[in-house]
């Protein structure tokens, strides 16, 4: 039987690996979002594309990343678009 004290170190230790997994999984459609982000604005000030087009693919992104936050579409789906 485990002290008191290495129950609530393990469980501290389990808690926080669960925790930091869902942030990780988490982060990584907003990390693709920030680079495409960064991509596409760079775009922009080389007069690449519009500020229109810039201000449309902003919306559309906002709306991708709801979608695979809230399961509506894969990972792969969104990272195919964004890679786009």
């Amino acid at each position: 039987m485990l002290s008191k004290h290495w129950q609530k170190l393990i469980y501290y230790v389990i808690g926080s690996k669960r925790v930091f997994n869902r942030n990780l999984a988490a982060g990584l459609p907003r990390e693709l979002c920030s680079k495409a982000y960064k991509k596409n604005q760079a775009r922009l000030r080389r007069k690449g594309i519009t500020e229109e087009m810039f201000e449309e693919w902003k919306v559309q992104a906002k709306k991708h990343l709801e979608d695979v936050q809230q399961g509506r579409i894969s990972m792969e789906e969104y990272t195919t678009w964004m890679e786009q």
